[in-house]
């Protein structure tokens, strides 16, 4: 039978390779002809596809907008694409409005994080407005959490009738053969240079404000005062804006004010970070879903995360970690008090994670459910 013609498109080449991991391999081996585009290049590791470069504008003009879209229509057309998916607003926006104008038969839209309930006024008019867009010319649209679905809904109910959740939600699922504990932890710390003997704390994600950053540095500074030095702060990941305070100079004055906080960076194997640790942190002020508490979550380290969608999702309070408030630097130093001081809660955490959570995301069982929603939704003459 004739390979389905479907293109994957995100804002940035990145997205194609890390959060989208395995998925155009998945789906060209399930009789599917996979194009990508972003701007940009092709990522080496996905060379193996047909990738169409689209130049576009993470910002607002209407001119360049125009451009991508005229651009991907073209590509659309020319390779009779059947099932165009984006990931990202601005490639949401372009991918949907080019899939119109093309006459493609399946739109389909992921819905990865909401900026707009975060932004100012002005700002989260013009997204929503975009939003409101994709959401017109797409035929349905996923939601990576079941709680973001919901809130989209009292918004926009003029198309709720669209909206879904893949299986349990998230955008790819997890990796279970790379999240699974294969190493004792001593050993693991031997390997990255970490005491034996010291309680580590351990935040991964981009340093930027709207991580959380500054309210778990207060907290961890507090409770290190409290706790005589006996704990760690590991902050894993790299400076996301440089217009922001929150730099390499800024990093460098808080690990001297505090040798108990270490930035160490961009890391890749962040599954040996995690197992080498005793408890993740994660105090971001809004996500889609996250990929950080949930790896955590597979590997049965706690997670004490803010109460926001996503977090709520993969944390179960008082069962797998403990939830707090946003911006909350008081709550997550008691959070963290409470976790440190009693070894049996953390065990117990452990292991309602390890029994709960790894058969519900399972990438596999996300990839064959993906796949089934693709078929459903093709024209009825390629389902023979």
């Amino acid at each position: 039978m004739k390979r389905v013609p479907y293109l994957r498109i995100t804002t940035v080449p990145m997205s194609l390779s890390y959060l989208l991991e395995g998925q155009p391999q998945f789906l060209k081996e399930n009789n599917f002809e996979v194009h990508l585009a972003s701007s940009g290049s092709c990522p080496p590791d996905l060379s193996e596809f047909t990738f169409h470069s689209i130049p576009f504008s993470r910002t607002i003009s209407p001119i360049k907008d125009i451009k991508s879209i005229w651009r991907l229509k073209s590509v659309l057309k020319k390779n009779k694409i059947e099932i165009i998916h984006s990931h990202t607003p601005k490639a949401g926006l372009i991918a949907m409005i080019s899939g119109a104008l093309a006459g493609t038969p399946v739109r389909l839209h992921t819905v990865a994080g909401l900026p707009q309930d975060h932004a100012t006024r002005l700002i989260s008019i013009i997204l929503n407005l975009t939003e409101f867009i994709t959401y017109l010319f797409s035929h349905k649209v996923y939601f990576n959490s079941i709680t973001q679905m919901e809130s989209q809904k009292t918004k926009f109910t003029l198309f709720e009738n669209k909206f879904a959740v893949i299986h349990y939600g998230t955008s790819n699922g997890i990796d279970l053969s790379r999240f699974t504990r294969t190493a004792n932890k001593s050993v693991l710390r031997t390997k990255l240079h970490l005491s034996k003997d010291v309680f580590y704390w351990i935040f991964i994600g981009r340093i930027h404000r709207h991580k959380g950053v500054m309210e778990l540095i207060e907290a961890f500074n507090t409770f290190d005062k409290l706790n005589a030095g006996k704990s760690q702060l590991l902050i894993i990941g790299g400076i996301d804006d440089a217009r922001t305070d929150l730099n390499f100079e800024w990093t460098k004055k808080i690990e001297s004010e505090n040798p108990n906080i270490k930035f160490l960076g961009f890391q890749s194997n962040v599954e040996e970070w995690l197992e080498a640790s005793d408890t993740l942190v994660f105090p971001s002020y809004r996500e889609g879903f996250p990929n950080v508490p949930l790896q955590a979550a597979v590997l049965g380290i706690p997670v004490l995360a803010s109460d926001i969608n996503g977090c709520n999702e993969i944390v179960s309070h008082e069962k797998n970690g403990l939830l707090y408030p946003t911006q909350d630097s008081n709550s997550i130093l008691t959070a963290m008090q409470r976790v440190f001081e009693d070894s049996s809660l953390r065990k117990n955490m452990s292991d309602w994670s390890k029994a709960n959570i790894p058969q519900k995301y399972d990438r596999t069982i996300f990839h064959e459910k993906l796949l089934l929603e693709y078929l459903s939704l093709l024209p009825s003459k390629r389902k023979k």
